[in-house]
């Protein structure tokens, strides 16, 4: 066998966008989202319920790195939810099930 040096590597050059699934899910009065970003930005985030009815509509403005969306969904009836974050032109869909067992 052969011992070898450490080699370090660092990616550059790509952005970075990513949207997590809701945590936790199913939830009963709490959850959220994890959105990372390698620029400053805003996105749009709306909740709609099965029926297609718009619960949530708010705005956020992005650091770059992990950013954390929290969503208060006590008040809400036991069903599933669709989350729509837009951002520039792209837009990402998140389900959501609130349920209190």
């Amino acid at each position: 066998s052969t011992t070898t040096g450490i080699v370090e590597a660092a990616l550059t050059g790509s952005l970075t966008f990513a949207v997590s699934d809701f945590i936790p899910n199913p939830t009963r009065s709490a959850s959220k989202i994890i959105v990372t970003t390698s620029t400053q930005q805003s996105i749009g985030v709306k909740l709609f319920d099965l029926l297609g009815r718009q619960l949530l509509i708010k705005s956020y403005d992005l650091a770059i790195g992990e950013n954390v969306i929290d969503f208060d969904v006590a008040r809400l009836a036991d069903a599933t939810y669709t989350a729509i974050i837009t951002t520039g032109n792209q837009v990402y869909a998140r389900k959501l099930v609130v349920t209190r067992y």
